[in-house]
């Protein structure tokens, strides 16, 4: 009587279920083939068993049914029995999660070398004020500083800003020609030395005028801040998208990278070392001023805001706590001091 392939496959089952797993050859065979090509399709190998072995395995359907059976295929009633099953991976909740979208490509500080850094910020011009702006850069010069960073704010936009405007005070154009009027008496000053321009939020008006008026000019590099202001005939490095700067263990920001301002009930360095909680100068708030916390472990933590160079009392805050001030970082020898110097009636405090 001749037997059908389905027919020999589960004889051979029942068969195998009646016979000791230790003495049964077929068994033997099954596991050695299955140890020996794991991951190998179930049908390639029941062809090369019925190749190999046809007086066990008198067809592939026959040897098919076998391996079946040792991987625990052959239905959910004979996986009891199954002796090579293959441990399915879990599916992992987070693959349906959305894909990221990151705001910033590099966030790490950026690192000024080591020497003498003379600190400026807050000029707003052309509403400066000329006389404490000649005091703090001649200072830099009797210190013979290294570096200058300019801190944001030193040029105001006004033309540009969402505030209400006034259509009778300057245009982009005038303000543009006396920033570079000031970064044109810098360069002579310090023909030799690195200077970093950080954006403040005076400076981010330009792009986020764009952003509303103009959208489509957005990606053109002749109305980028770094290309108004010619930073490669000045040499000046622009440091934007509110990343800040670092001398050795000293942040530096403007202040307004933690939003448009931080809460300072005692003053603005008390409010930076809350929100910052390492050793930081800020300026933006036009006010100098000094932290210190010790921690339980005699850490210390000191944090420093800048006056300005600005008008004192300009028409939209005629009235306010600001003071004229510039800042000089001595970084070197592996420590650093901050030296936050005030400027009242022409001198320097």
């Amino acid at each position: 009587m001749t037997v059908s392939p389905i027919a020999e496959s589960v004889i051979w089952i029942l068969r195998e279920k009646e016979m000791p797993k230790t003495n049964s050859i077929i068994s033997k065979i099954i596991s050695e083939v299955l140890t020996r090509y794991p991951d190998t399709p179930t049908l390639t190998l029941a062809k090369k068993l019925h190749k190999e072995e046809p007086a066990v395995f008198l067809n592939i359907e026959a040897a098919r049914g076998a391996i079946r059976y040792r991987r625990g295929t052959s239905g959910k009633h004979n996986r009891r029995w199954a002796t090579h099953t293959k441990a399915e991976s879990p599916k992992n909740p987070f693959d349906d999660l959305p894909e990221e979208l990151a705001d910033y490509k590099d966030w790490k500080p950026v690192k000024l070398s080591e020497g003498k850094w003379l600190i400026l910020a807050d000029a707003h011009i052309p509403y400066y004020k000329r006389k404490p702006f000649e005091i703090a850069l001649q200072a830099g010069l009797d210190e013979k500083v290294t570096g200058i960073v300019l801190l944001g704010d030193m040029a105001d936009f006004y033309s540009v800003s969402f505030w209400q405007k006034d259509p009778r005070r300057r245009n982009f154009k005038t303000d543009r020609q006396a920033l570079l009027k000031m970064l044109d008496v810098m360069r002579v000053m310090f023909p030799n030395i690195p200077i970093y321009y950080k954006l403040g939020n005076h400076e981010e008006r330009l792009e986020r005028y764009l952003k509303t008026k103009a959208p489509e000019l957005l990606d053109c590099e002749l109305l980028s801040f770094e290309s108004i202001i010619e930073a490669g005939k000045y040499e000046i490095d622009i440091v934007a998208d509110k990343k800040i700067l670092k001398i050795g263990r000293l942040f530096l920001l403007h202040g307004h990278e933690f939003g448009m301002s931080f809460f300072s009930p005692v003053n603005p360095a008390r409010g930076l070392y809350l929100r910052g909680k390492e050793i930081a100068l800020c300026a933006h708030y036009h006010q100098s001023s000094q932290h210190t916390e010790k921690s339980l472990a005699d850490i210390i933590t000191s944090c420093w805001s800048i006056g300005c160079l600005s008008d004192l009392h300009p028409e939209w805050k005629p009235l306010n706590k600001w003071c004229h001030g510039f800042a000089i970082v001595d970084n070197r020898d592996k420590e650093f001091r901050v030296y936050n110097r005030r400027i009242i009636n022409g001198q320097i405090f």
